[in-house]
């Protein structure tokens, strides 16, 4: 009889019904669809950046450690980013000319998964069939439908980002129209590669956004010792 006299009491209805509805929303909340929110992309629009115009071109064709470390520091100088890449990587990204080989060395080091790489692969060649909207929007929908880790989903919806920024400020990158003239198609999934490799760094960043914006900048000098890159960028 206590534990009914218990039960009629009033706030004992509203803690009931109140467990109710937070449950309720927890569950709606783990079948919420998952979707990419461009957070890196919202915020370089939100805070109207520019990004700098540095010639990654040197007269003595350097592709030395040293070059690297040149421009990364002057890249997080200009952006005021912290961005910091272990030295055998950038050493790798100034001096692996081929694709395979970038796609080996990414790999190895455990920055990408074959899957990864196949994923961006994919995403290259719908930019040539299409255009980077219906590409994008298609990458998205991919990773979506995978049952991925947070982590995981994480990275993808952060390389999603990275992308639009670059479509953003060097659309010709991803032009089909201009593809034939612009380079091989080696040459533009290379620079994906680097940009998904890389992404992964800016984690450990004071300002992640800002370190996105130098990883780009990082990557697109990479362009310029791709063997089949040359004189595209």
């Amino acid at each position: 009889m206590n534990i009914l006299k218990i039960f009629r009491k009033p706030y004992l209805a509203l803690l009931l019904a109140g467990l109710v509805l937070f449950f309720s929303c927890e569950q709606y909340e783990l079948n919420k669809p998952r979707s990419f929110n461009y957070a890196l992309y919202k915020a370089f629009k939100e805070r109207n950046i520019e990004l700098i115009n540095i010639d990654f071109k040197n007269s003595d064709n350097d592709k030395s450690l040293q070059f690297g470390q040149g421009l990364l520091a002057t890249l997080n100088n200009e952006y005021g980013s912290n961005l910091a890449i272990p030295d055998h990587i950038l050493t790798a990204l100034f001096t692996k000319t081929d694709i395979k080989d970038i796609k080996s060395f990414v790999v190895n080091e455990g920055l990408l998964s074959n899957q990864d790489v196949e994923d961006l692969r994919s995403f290259a060649d719908k930019t040539e069939t299409d255009n980077f909207q219906i590409a994008i929007d298609e990458f998205e929908q991919d990773i979506i439908s995978r049952n991925l880790s947070d982590v995981e989903f994480e990275k993808f919806n952060k390389i999603a980002s990275s992308l639009k920024i670059t479509n953003e400020e060097n659309s010709e990158i991803f032009d089909n129209n201009q593809f034939q003239a612009r380079g091989p198609w080696s040459c533009l999934l290379a620079y994906l590669i680097w940009v998904a490799a890389l992404i992964g760094f800016v984690a450990g960043c004071a300002t992640v956004f800002l370190c996105a914006i130098a990883l780009i900048g990082l990557a697109s000098a990479s362009y310029n010792v791709i063997t089949e890159c040359a004189g595209y960028m």
